[in-house]
């Protein structure tokens, strides 16, 4: 090792020894640490090469329902992307990990649902507002009912249009804003409601303040009057007054200022200075709302006014902030365009805040002549180079062209020079972006195409440099719906959809979003070592760039390092000394002997998430099977009985419907169910439950092999463990509980399931193949290594993109989701009947039953099917004339809610009577009587009328309080053998007696935890303990616990038929 530099700081000899040596010999893997001599990185695998900077990035981010509002697409500047869809906000934080190996993207997915109730806009009291409502719809002046009720803002829920769902736009505030020093976001639903939302912890967006409401409050505190706005139109009685108050609570935009300093008034009458941010919201009748708030933001307590400006546009579409900075003085407006043409900057009075003017009147930058509505706009700081000035270039969006005006002041006051842009698209721009820094701007039209535009200043004015972007395979030929550039120019973001498939529209499309580079990672690194920023997180697009290259080339750039070690040794400034550090970081990333599982985790001191369970117990310990140790800690246990009966996840693809004309979901999940819940919105409301997911080390880079059992390889078949690939407990213990399946392990290890891939048509059998190949690994290895489940991963993860990443999962669900995927590739219907409407009601029962069977095996049958799916009862019966409903639905598991005794124990048997205990529907909940015609008191009761090979019994430890989601740590009584639940079929029945063979455990709580996995061995039938890669003998004595989650049964053989 050399000396460390003059200027180095401590500690960091072994830091200069490694840049040296990666400098000298790229080729040089570290030495110790587990690496393998690393290629120079071929000069044709450049993905530059001929392309120029235009490169895709992976992932692709499928979102889950379609895109809404103008702008779907916005960046943040602390670079977390939002994308307003239909049912959900999807928000994408990109991270520069220097802790992964992967060279993709590394994005942190979070979403914020849209309101399960719809706004409603206060315009007067309730029961008066009710009464006028239900007078317009019934009013036989047709010019005021039809227009009423097809009026989704005047009657939001009882028109004849549904509600409007979804978001129409979405803005970030600048940095420094919530109490993390990071970014809010304000969200505009379609129906009108405006909120800002708060990432106050890592994983869990928190809606801090309702704005339509507020603005509601004050405007019923004035008398719906404001001073110079439009005057009422009589009484409220009057529909046009009705109109006008509904219109100016309407908003259209809403824009942020950038923070500035407000002086405060103490009590001892010093002043105080004050950091404040400006929400500028458009109006639909034209008015302004400014909202003053104090930093940092925490909800309704840090408004400090709301002022109302008239604009004097009508039919506003559009608002951007005006901030110009001459002199050492700043101004501020707001600019405002219209469907019809015109677009002004009005003046904005920020009463006490520092070194802010504004303009004494408004000034129109194009006028109204060309009628030609305005959809976006964007206004950019820049310098001038031959006015030796700052100047303002505002750029508007109309049809197909690119309207611009530059604005300067001088000493003669303020300069406007505008003109436009032809020939960019030959369709409309849907979509425009503009670059923070350098002033570039991005425009594109639905056909795909995506226009660069770079603004050259002349001695007069401004012209524009053209240039088509070339959109790289995979990317090119989509339909575009909205673009976003990353807050330093690095990134391009665009959401699309599969564009004409033989001149045709798809029947469905699925929306994506992509990433493409606009920089190369030269471009980045000379930008970085130049930024006057001095901040490598507000730098993390650029940054994440040069990650990729380094991670790709496996050294670091040569010039690269020699401007930076010229640049440390100058300046000593700290910003380059941890540039330079992240670039070690991660060129020992590079050498390392790279598992693709090895993930990021973060450290003990990281605030912003909870810690899973530490290190197991030692060896010793573990060897007792008592307690279940957390090798790869933190599984969430998510409930998905919870998500049932909160209507988010359907557990069958039909609803139990009865001739009552009620309905309610039915245990167990179908087929047709999964695929509705992956490409549905109700999987937002998974992702953005209350828990609080912990994370789980990996297994990976411990030492030493996995502690297993020492075994001849005849019995030490099947007794192989899992390695962690980061947060996958859950996955193990499922995959462990299902390899001995007996009957499903024969099926993999004999390739039966190869016969029914063959028969059918399908083309994608990668799940089931992987699935099949990791079962014969598992009980084919003879060695003590850990199996890798990272190529089945893979593939589970492209049949139910929720399970993308290493974010926490529940088991259940991934059981649910795993065994639909494999019935789907290996289901031996090719072609599935039309769903017929043959009414079964006159029927006995038995045999209503039995066709209810064979009608679902018409369209879903499969060995997976033949072992797990069931078929359950439910009756309805009327207490006033005692007609009795039944229904029959297949299910692949019972979700059995938890008893409750004094004593704190239960038994599986009192589950199963409280799940099928009959229920009285009264109150709200009657339902319909088929044969009364009204609505009845009626009772409903389940009951089991097949029972499957396999039963899955699912407990329902996780129940929703008032704050927050808890677990029930009650011990179930399970039996091991004989369990008979004769007493809960719907006819007497002898083949219903059950034996235990696998339990897959949650140990911890909501907050943090860990999955395990209890399985007998059908070969030797001792029991054994999966904690991920280690695999230990136990006592069936140890097998009941507290924290059984799932348990598998399979039928008794003297019960099969």
């Amino acid at each position: 090792k050399q000396p460390p530099s003059p200027t180095s700081f401590p500690g960091d000899a072994g830091l200069i020894f490694l840049w040296k040596m990666a400098a000298s010999s790229p080729d040089r893997a570290l030495a110790g640490g587990g690496t393998e001599p690393a290629a120079e990185a071929e000069p044709d695998s450049d993905p530059w090469a001929g392309l120029g900077p235009i490169v895709k990035r992976d992932p692709v981010v499928k979102l889950q329902s379609p895109v809404s509002g103008l702008e779907p697409l916005s960046w943040s500047e602390d670079h977390r992307l939002s994308a307003s869809s239909t049912n959900s906000i999807s928000l994408m934080e990109i991270v520069c990990d220097i802790h992964g190996y992967g060279q993709d993207l590394v994005i942190h997915r979070t979403s914020i649902p849209v309101p399960d109730s719809p706004c409603v806009l206060k315009v007067g009291p309730e029961e008066l507002v009710s009464e006028l409502k239900e007078r317009f719809a019934n009013s036989k002046d047709p010019s005021v009912s039809q227009p009423f009720m097809l009026d989704r803002v005047l009657n939001p829920s009882a028109g004849s249009l549904p509600p409007l769902r979804g978001f129409k736009y979405t803005s970030w505030s600048p940095l420094g804003c919530d109490a993390n020093g990071r970014c809010l976001l304000a969200s505009l639903t379609l129906d009108n409601r405006l909120t800002i939302h708060g990432n106050l912890n890592r994983l869990q967006w928190t809606p801090l303040v309702d704005l339509t409401e507020q603005y509601a409050e004050m405007l019923e505190e004035k008398d719906y009057q404001l001073l110079g706005a439009e005057p009422p139109r009589g009484e409220l009685q009057d529909p046009p007054e009705f109109q006008r108050r509904h219109r100016m609570q309407c908003p259209v935009r809403m824009e942020w200022s950038s923070v500035c300093t407000t002086q405060q008034v103490q009590t001892n009458n010093e002043c105080k200075d004050v950091g404040t941010v400006l929400l500028a919201v458009l109006l639909e009748n034209g008015d302004l709302a400014v909202w003053q708030f104090q930093l940092p933001f925490h909800g309704k307590d840090s408004v400090v006014s709301c002022n109302t400006i008239q604009s004097g546009v009508s039919a506003p579409s559009v608002l951007a902030w005006w901030e110009y900075e001459h002199g050492g003085r700043k101004m501020s407006g707001l600019i405002v365009g219209s469907s019809v043409g015109p677009v002004k900057i009005l003046p904005v009075n920020l009463k006490a805040v520092k070194g802010y003017f504004t303009l004494r009147q408004p000034v129109v930058l194009w006028q109204e002549t060309d009628q030609i509505p305005v959809h976006n706009i964007k206004c950019i700081s820049l310098y001038h180079p031959y006015q030796k000035c700052n100047c303002s270039l505002v750029v508007a969006a109309r049809g197909s062209y690119l309207f611009w005006c530059l604005l300067l002041i001088s000493k003669a006051g303020l300069n406007v020079h505008n003109s436009h842009v032809t020939g960019l698209h030959s369709t409309n721009i849907s979509s425009m972006t503009a670059s923070r820094y350098g002033g570039s701007i991005f425009t594109c039209s639905a056909d795909g195409n995506v226009k660069k535009l770079t603004p050259i200043f002349t001695d007069v004015a401004v012209m524009f440099k053209q240039e088509l972007i070339r959109l790289p395979d995979g990317v090119a030929g989509r339909r575009t719906h909205g673009i976003a550039v990353s807050p330093n120019g690095a990134y391009l973001a665009l959401v699309t959809t599969e564009g004409l498939t033989n001149g045709q529209h798809p029947v469905s499309r699925s929306y994506q979003v992509q990433f493409v580079t606009l920089k190369t990672p030269d471009d980045a690194a000379a930008e970085l070592l130049e930024s006057t920023i001095q901040n490598l997180f507000k730098q993390t697009d650029l940054l994440d760039l040069v990650r990729w290259k380094v991670l790709r080339d496996k050294r670091i750039p040569p010039m690269l390092q020699e401007e930076l070690d010229e640049k440390v040794h100058t300046s000593g400034s700290t910003y380059l000394w941890r540039f330079k550090l992240f670039l070690f970081r991660v060129l020992y990333q590079s050498l390392q002997k790279a598992p693709a599982e090895a993930r990021w985790r973060p450290s003990h001191e990281d605030t912003k998430v909870f810690i899973g369970d530490e290190e197991g117990e030692e060896d010793s310990q573990e060897a007792g099977g008592g307690a279940s140790t957390s090798e790869g800690g933190g599984g969430r246990a998510l409930d998905a009985g919870s998500y049932r009966s909160r209507g988010s996840v359907s557990s069958t693809g039909n609803e139990v419907s009865d001739s009552y004309g009620s309905s309610r979901s039915s245990y167990g999940i179908s087929r047709s169910s999964t695929q509705e819940a992956l490409g549905s919105s109700s999987s937002s409301s998974l992702r953005n439950s209350r828990f609080t997911p912990s994370w789980e080390s990996s297994s990976l880079g411990r030492g030493g092999s996995p502690t297993r059992v020492p075994t001849n390889s005849k019995t030490a078949q099947g007794l192989v463990g899992l390695r962690n690939l980061g947060n996958t407990c859950f996955m193990n213990s499922i995959l462990q509980c299902l390899s001995n399946t007996q009957q499903l392990r024969d099926y993999c290890i004999q390739n039966s399931h190869r016969r029914d891939l063959h028969n059918n048509t399908r083309v994608h059998t990668a799940l089931m193949e992987e699935f099949a190949k990791l079962i014969q690994t598992l009980w084919s290895s003879s060695g003590s290594e850990a199996v890798s489940p990272s190529e089945f991963k893979t593939q589970i993860q492209k049949y139910a993109p929720r399970f993308v990443g290493y974010n926490q999962q529940d088991a259940q669900e991934f059981l649910r989701f795993l065994l639909d995927g494999l019935h789907n590739e290996v289901n031996r219907v090719t072609v599935r009947p039309r769903a017929s409407t043959e009414d079964l009601d006159h029927l006995p029962d038995d045999e209503k039953g039995k066709r209810m069977w064979n009608k679902y095996l018409e369209r879903e049958d499969s060995r997976v099917v033949d072992l797990f799916v069931g078929q359950l009862k439910s009756s309805l019966t009327c207490s006033d004339c005692g007609y009795c409903s039944t229904v029959f639905d297949p299910f692949w598991d019972l979700s059995l809610p938890i008893a409750k005794k004094g004593y704190g124990e239960v038994s599986l048997m009192d589950c199963m009577r409280l799940f099928t205990k009959e229920d009285v529907l009264d109150g709200d909940e009657k339902p319909t009587c088929y044969r009364c015609k009204a609505r009845r008191k009626c009772t409903k009761k389940f009951t089991i009328q097949k029972f499957p090979k396999i039963l899955v019994l699912h407990l329902k430890r996780f129940s929703e309080a008032r704050i927050r989601t808890s677990k029930l740590s009650t011990f179930v009584n399970f039996p091991l053998k004989d369990l008979d639940l004769r007493e809960f079929a719907s006819e007497n029945s002898i083949h219903a007696v059950y034996n235990l063979y696998a339990v897959s455990n949650h140990s911890g709580t909501t907050m943090g935890g860990h999955y395990t996995a209890y399985c007998r061995n059908p070969a030797s039938g001792e029991w054994y303990t999966f904690n991920d890669s280690r695999v230990t003998p136990m006592s069936s004595s140890q097998v009941r616990s507290s924290d059984a989650y799932v348990l598998f049964y399979e039928l008794s053989t003297s019960s099969r038929m």
